[in-house]
């Protein structure tokens, strides 16, 4: 919120969000002690949820939860605008979000909408509060992007109850969950969008199975739900049988942010922004300089700011029809697909800013920058001291080999056998955990002349990284060779709207395009391999070109596979969370693309 939004503001609303403020700031809880997830996605564990749902309940008895939900059902009857200024400041303010992100924002107005007035009476005052909370029984595996085909069966029963039986996916928040808006198939034999009705389950009921499902950065908070002949009562159903398909086109344009009247409450704490990046750029090196000096990453960030303010006055406009006369409501249905697109890019480009940072784990301490490792003369030999990162097997390696500047300002390179006393090892908490690296701190390690080689380091060291540019180039060729037949093959077997989705040209194209990327990279690689083999004095070169075009290939390749497997794609069970893993490694290891791209226009441009 600017300056300039709030100058348009009423005496009234700017009164309110003074008030808001006032009790965010005098009320906002302190650091808990343990770390709190980012979002409703990834409440993991019993400390976390019971904090959040502390949270939401003081922001509830507060009056400032449910403004915009009538007054008989537990809400403020207030008008809407009041409680996007309590959205705001939470936001400006990185207040914690609230837990029950899909009883507030999915269940509580779709039930206001469809529900019946005992409905209304009964699940929404709970939904405010924090007591109930909801999660969202909709995907299957079978029926992910062609939700209507779902196979979940509410067979009814002589006294009107149901029975129900399948198995739904992604069901975040279902371990703490009292509710479930859940859509079934109650008749198989019309329509499967008229064969689909739209319940209000209990997740107490007997015969419900929990199952925790693992993201691929290994964290929980998704889980799958199988039912075995749940019983459900029947005034559990939400509108009337064969409804469900556009009861639940209700929820999903509240999901989608696409329709006002949610119950409050931010999904997410507080967002990563451009002006976060832009810290991030001043204190990350790029060469040596700040990152935030790069003209391309300064291009770059000023990319995604001008996309951020896009969005934020999109939102603004949206709310204006006279502003939306050509395509009333677009804006809004739009929000989902932009927001995510944004927010990818912009972790990307944080990815890329952090650079070999970037392969380090939750729960890895980062290692302190400018850690200078020198090699001090003494009588027959040298005194070691300083940092090593990134260290690959220096867990195990019975000898390391690196780099140290001696007091006469050149680089040495030093043999060091291993375990040797004030050498100490530690293992990193890498993201590509098949690649174990470790740090390694030298403290006043004495070693002998001879652990020096002969001569002066930086030459033999630029002809070390000559090679390793060239094997990380065809190491990424094979895995993105790999995570092409990976995605191929599932675009093969995987069948939605009955048809091979291989068989889209929404996701047909991006194979091919992966496929052309894997063999341009792979005809830089072999260059690089042949020019390394026969002496070639533009080795180096080809080297620098092989491991640019090759990171950004894997990478591309990487971020289509996740995208063209769906959901399925980032969890623990399917492989390509493996090769995503390695693509972030590999493009940060001896250099990032730009690094290379920088280096080679500095050889081009200086030369006749």
């Amino acid at each position: 919120m600017t300056d300039s939004d709030r100058d348009v503001e009423s005496p009234e609303d700017a009164e309110f969000r003074r008030q808001v403020r006032a009790w965010i700031e005098a009320h906002k809880p302190r650091d808990p002690g343990f770390r709190l997830p980012q979002n409703f996605l990834t409440v993991e564990t019993d400390q976390q949820f019971a904090f959040l749902r502390d949270w939401q309940r003081k922001v509830y008895d507060a009056g400032y939860l449910g403004l915009d939900w009538p007054a008989e059902y537990g809400g403020g009857g207030d008008p809407h605008k009041r409680q996007r200024i309590v959205g705001q400041e939470m936001s400006r303010a990185q207040a914690p979000f609230m837990v029950n992100t899909i009883g507030l924002q999915w269940a509580g107005p779709t039930i206001l909408a469809h529900g019946t007035e005992e409905q209304k009476k009964r699940y929404l005052q709970p939904i405010l509060s924090g007591e109930e909370i909801w999660c969202q029984g909709f995907s299957e595996p079978g029926a992910g992007s062609d939700l209507a085909s779902l196979q979940a069966r509410a067979e009814k029963q002589v006294d009107g109850s149901y029975r129900v039986s399948g198995h739904k996916v992604w069901t975040t928040l279902a371990q703490y969950s009292k509710w479930m808006i859940l859509l079934a198939r109650t008749d198989p034999k019309v329509n499967k969008y008229a064969g689909l009705s739209y319940f209000l389950f209990p997740m107490d009921a007997p015969g419900v199975t929990v199952e925790p499902l693992i993201k691929m950065n290994g964290e929980g908070g998704f889980n799958q739900v199988i039912f075995d002949e749940s019983p459900m009562p029947a005034d559990a159903l939400l509108g009337e049988e064969g409804q469900g398909w556009q009861i639940a086109m209700t929820t999903l344009t509240f999901e989608r942010g696409a329709s006002e009247g949610t119950g409050g409450g931010q999904a997410t704490g507080a967002a990563e922004t451009v002006r976060q990046v832009v810290k991030l750029a001043r204190r990350a090196k790029r060469d040596g300089r700040p990152a935030a000096e790069d003209p391309v990453l300064r291009d770059r960030t000023v990319q995604l700011w001008i996309r951020e303010e896009g969005l934020r006055l999109a939102g603004q406009r949206a709310r204006t029809p006279a502003l939306n006369a050509d395509r009333p409501g677009a804006l809004r249905m739009m929000n989902k697909l932009v927001f995510s697109e944004f927010n990818r890019d912009l972790t990307a480009l944080g990815c890329e800013l952090l650079g070999s940072e970037a392969t380090l784990w939750l729960g890895d301490r980062e290692a302190p920058e400018d850690v200078a490792a020198t090699a001090e003369p003494v009588d027959g030999g040298f005194v070691l001291r300083g940092r090593k990162t990134h260290v690959q097997a220096g867990e195990i390696a019975g000898l390391i080999l690196a780099p140290f500047r001696e007091t006469s300002g050149e680089v040495g390179l030093f043999a060091v056998e291993l375990p040797t006393k004030g050498v100490s090892r530690e293992q990193e908490i890498g993201v590509d955990g098949t690649r174990r690296t470790a740090r390694v701190e030298f403290e006043g390690v004495r070693v002998g002349a001879e652990a020096r080689l002969p001569g002066e380091g930086l030459p033999a060291l630029r002809t070390t990284h000559v090679h390793g540019h060239a094997a990380l180039a065809a190491e990424m060729v094979g895995a993105a060779e790999s995570t092409l037949h990976l995605t191929r093959d599932y675009a093969i077997d995987r069948k939605q709207f009955d048809r091979q989705i291989g068989s889209f040209q929404g996701v047909k194209y991006p194979i091919v395009d992966m496929m052309v990327d894997v063999e341009l990279s792979r005809t830089h690689a072999l260059a690089a391999a042949a020019a390394l083999d026969c002496g070639s004095q533009a080795a180096a070169t080809h080297a620098r070109m092989a491991k640019a075009v090759a990171s950004d290939a894997f990478a591309s390749a990487v971020a289509k596979a996740v995208q063209i497997h769906g959901g399925y794609g980032f969890t623990w069970d399917c492989d390509v969370h493996l090769y995503f893993k390695r693509a972030l490694w590999s493009r940060a290891t001896l250099g990032d693309a730009i690094h290379h791209r920088r280096h080679l226009a500095d050889e081009l441009f200086s030369s006749d």
